[in-house]
């Protein structure tokens, strides 16, 4: 009878060349991983197309629309003969929340608003005939900040600081 070659197993090469590839792998998965700046301007996008639409809405429908915020997001209110009331079926949740950001500051016309303040009234409004004052929002994900503002009227804008 011949010797028998018992070849059970991986060479070490071979499981060399397995962890290669998976380092690899994991290298190009890290780097294509959306950075926090990334998610803080997808975030802002996301409230610029909001408020825009609501915008137009408001237009489209000759309602009085408007937005109150908070440190997560924001809720969509509407003057009625009764004041302002809330409603959210104007936008989608996940357009009206931020996560993982926070409100670091809103200014409407020149003024700081008080997100804080029991007011039950808008800090942004909408008016049918296309207006809203001017505003500048700041948002922030670690140590990024990142800015959207618009003139009275005119173009919202995004811009950021690292």
């Amino acid at each position: 009878m011949g010797a028998r070659c018992n070849t059970a197993g991986f060479s070490l090469v071979e499981v060399m060349m397995v962890v290669a590839i998976i380092g690899l792998m994991t290298g190009a998965v890290v780097l294509a991983l959306p950075s926090r700046t990334d998610n803080l301007t997808t975030e802002l996008a996301r409230t610029e197309r909001a408020l825009i639409a609501l915008s137009r809405t408001s237009v489209m429908t000759g309602r009085i629309l408007g937005v109150r915020f908070a440190s997560d997001g924001f809720e969509t209110l509407v003057f009625s003969d009764d004041g302002w009331m809330q409603n959210d079926g104007l936008l989608k949740h996940d357009a009206r929340h931020w996560p993982e950001l926070d409100l670091l500051s809103l200014t409407v016309d020149g003024v700081e608003a008080d997100i804080d303040s029991g007011v039950a009234g808008p800090h942004l409004w909408f008016l049918p005939t296309g207006e809203y004052p001017s505003f500048n929002i700041v948002l922030s994900g670690g140590n990024a900040r990142a800015h959207l503002s618009a003139n009275a009227s005119g173009p919202m804008k995004i811009s950021g600081d690292e």
